[in-house]
């Protein structure tokens, strides 16, 4: 009798097991990543108003992972203006205890190729996104970013109503986060010269921008700022 509990027992962990490793599997195969991917997309353009588009996403159960490659983030209501946000690749790696009971946590990020571009028309259209359906801002969710390393960065700004511009290439930034009080410390440098272009009085002037760091501390509040020689 005792035997025969045994083996049920056994035939049933044997059961349970193979299940998840089917589950897993068919988790990782193209066609429910894809499915996945566009359940996102329709809800980001929904609610945000954000275009989401990626040449290649592979999520990894066992190692709780997401490599992303060739992604953007844009506008909606705005197809024809270049993306707010390109990321070559991005890879993510999460935190166990913060999907199971929150708050969510990144162990490790890395996100290479990173360009982020502002534009506004003269007739004030921009490629900023915008949710269909504006709700009053509350606070963000408790979240964790152990650390991210930012790499190859660059960032762009232009408002063609102000004939203003602004151009900072080779950018790095690097985020720690404190697990206990869920702050985060941010240092950003640049390692190649930057470019702005403003209007003074009826003449248009340009200046370079040298390398410099800023340096924050808690939930990305700037603290200080620095040259960095």
């Amino acid at each position: 009798m005792v035997r025969a509990k045994r083996r049920a027992l056994a035939l049933t962990g044997a059961a349970i097991l193979i299940a998840a490793i089917i589950i897993v599997g068919v988790a990782h195969t193209p066609a429910v990543n894809r499915y996945a991917l566009e359940r996102l997309q329709a809800y980001l353009r929904t609610e945000y108003g954000i275009e989401l588009k990626a040449g290649r996403v592979r999520p990894n159960l066992f190692l709780l992972s997401l490599l992303v490659e060739k992604a953007s983030l844009g506008s909606v209501a705005a197809p024809d203006l270049p993306p707010l946000v390109e990321i070559e690749r991005a890879n993510v790696r999460f935190g166990l205890m913060g999907l199971l009971r929150g708050p969510v946590a990144v162990q490790a990020a890395r996100l290479d190729g990173v360009k982020i571009t502002v534009l506004i028309e003269k007739n004030g259209r921009s490629n900023i996104p915008s949710s269909p359906s504006p709700k009053p801002f509350e606070e963000l969710p408790d979240f964790l970013i152990d650390s991210l390393e930012i790499a190859e960065a660059s960032f762009s700004f232009e408002d063609r109503q102000r004939d203003l511009k602004v151009e900072l290439p080779g950018l790095h930034a690097q985020i720690d986060g404190n697990p206990l009080t869920l702050n985060h410390d941010l240092v950003l440098r640049a390692t190649k010269q930057g470019l702005a272009t403003y209007p003074t009085s009826t003449s248009l002037k340009s200046t370079g921008l040298r390398g410099w760091k800023k340096n924050c501390e808690g939930a990305f509040a700037p603290r200080c700022l620095s040259p960095d020689h």
